[in-house]
């Protein structure tokens, strides 16, 4: 049995001109941030330019029409490979093998190859960031259930012209 995983450095997802901001970049992603919100709806503590940048790395690890799904799927437990393909169905195996080879390279997922007659890939969460990043897409879609009412209602007066 063989397990890899590899993290990607966060230089490779910053700009040339941004490379010495990534002390500023691993301290905004280890951090949370709480933005509070004024009567008027203005943020009283201003999002900075190095929040930025850890928000966009953040949004890096989990885009993708698959990535989601992928991770929902994987916090059960281990899933062989077959399997996981035939739960994300109609997704393709080139377009499957290529987000979890970038999600290992993340350092999001794990991959064990098993060695025998018929060999077996399974793919697991990586401890501890592939669970963090479950508590990031649970913080969205909290916001997501908290905020889709009103976005709809804003769109139909938008619509009607209110």
């Amino acid at each position: 049995m063989q397990r890899t995983s590899t993290s990607r450095a966060s230089e490779d997802l910053l700009r040339e001109d941004d490379r010495d901001s990534s002390e500023c970049l691993l301290a905004g992603v280890q951090a949370a941030t709480v933005f509070a919100i004024d009567q008027g709806r203005r943020q009283t503590d201003p999002f900075s330019a190095c929040e930025e940048r850890a928000a966009k790395f953040a949004i890096t690890l989990v885009e993708g029409k698959w990535r989601v799904p992928i991770l929902r799927n994987l916090q059960s437990g281990p899933i062989h490979l077959g399997e996981l393909k035939r739960r994300l169905s109609p997704v393709s195996k080139k377009v499957l093998n290529q987000h979890l080879r970038q999600m290992t390279k993340d350092g999001l997922i794990t991959r064990t190859d098993f060695a025998g007659k018929a060999p077996r890939v399974e793919y697991s969460l990586a401890s501890p960031i592939g669970y963090s990043v479950l508590n990031l897409l649970k913080a969205i879609a909290e916001w997501g259930d908290r905020h889709h009412q009103q976005m709809k209602d804003d769109e139909i007066g938008i619509a009607s012209g209110d």
